[in-house]
């Protein structure tokens, strides 16, 4: 059964029609009189069957790029709106793209782009609500989606990297060199993979796959500038060089910052034991300033409250590192 979309806009005909009758226009797609303005379709499991599958509810390759583009370029720019609301909008609005390229078996430059909007939109997520509560923000299932998105786009890559090489190869064995030029030169499909195979390595930090998939990059890619910063750091923290882990923080782009962000506790964890082994003595002040460039560069209030909760004593600037009073 043929399941190319013919849907040209960002909302089907028919779900525009019931969601207006209905009344169930979200306020990001009502107008300032809050009339129905842009609509863009939303997300239904797939359990609503043959209605998913129907060509005329699928949208083309354009149609989800100028969707993709809609909600990144112009909603989470909105500044008359909480992010919160643009969240909850836009990663719905995301999922509905991701079906329907699914449902169409679409894995080209398209899905490429699509992903890679994903995730960067994820990771941003995580910068801006990372401290609402779990009925505004569930980091759980923002992850869930980030490493979903992220390992498709990475299979997505390997896979059109082989179809490259396959096709290079063919044209080497015709004999027909006259216009032949490395594989992916100027490819917008592979122009941000340096980026985005940082990014997988740093969200699963420490992981064994991750590190695997990594030394199987091919020497381009992991020699890029974003590949380089993750393996350095990446390193660190394998080493347990977690002083050298912290410093190379400011080293980091942003979104590679936000990669990191839940493994940060565990790491600062991890070094204060350390820490507390070395500078065990009652006669031993460690400074709070010193220490506070070490982990991050965080303030020395918040430092405080860091080293409280470990049980640790703190005497004007200075705490004193003790075995017996640590605790995790």
């Amino acid at each position: 059964m043929d399941k190319n979309g013919v849907c040209i806009q960002m909302c089907p005909k028919e779900e525009v029609a019931f969601r207006t009758k209905e009344k169930l226009v979200h306020s990001l797609e009502k107008t300032s009189s809050g009339e129905p303005g842009v609509l863009v379709k939303e997300y239904r499991r797939s359990a609503a069957g043959r209605e998913r599958s129907d060509v005329k509810q699928l949208r083309t390759k354009k149609a989800l790029i100028k969707t993709v583009n809609y909600l990144i370029d112009e909603i989470c720019n909105r500044e008359d709106v909480d992010w919160p609301i643009i969240y909850e909008f836009v990663f719905d609005r995301l999922r509905a793209v991701r079906q329907d390229l699914t449902i169409q078996s679409i894995n080209d430059d398209t899905t490429v782009y699509v992903l890679e909007k994903c995730v960067r939109f994820y990771l941003i997520s995580i910068s801006k609500l990372n401290r609402h509560p779990l009925n505004i923000f569930d980091p759980k299932i923002n992850n869930k989606h980030l490493q979903e998105t992220l390992q498709q786009l990475l299979v997505l890559y390997n896979s059109l990297d082989k179809g490259a090489n396959h096709q290079s190869s063919m044209v080497e064995v015709c004999g027909d060199n006259s216009s032949r030029s490395p594989v992916n030169e100027n490819d917008h499909t592979f122009k941000h993979r340096d980026e985005f195979e940082s990014l997988y390595l740093l969200f699963n930090l420490g992981h064994t796959e991750s590190l695997l998939h990594f030394i199987s990059l091919p020497t381009h890619v992991r020699s890029g500038r974003w590949c380089t910063k993750a393996w350095k750091y990446s390193l660190a923290v394998l080493e347990h060089n977690y002083v050298r882990a912290f410093r190379l923080l400011h080293s980091l782009e942003d979104l590679q910052l936000y990669s990191i962000h839940y493994h940060l506790p565990k790491m600062q964890q991890n070094l204060l034991q350390r820490m507390n082994v070395a500078y065990s003595s009652k006669a031993c002040k460690f400074p709070l300033a010193t220490l506070c460039n070490l982990i991050g560069g965080k303030s020395i209030q918040e430092m405080k409250s860091l080293l409280t909760s470990y049980g640790l004593v703190i005497t004007e600037d200075f705490v004193c590192f003790n075995k017996s009073t640590f605790k995790i």
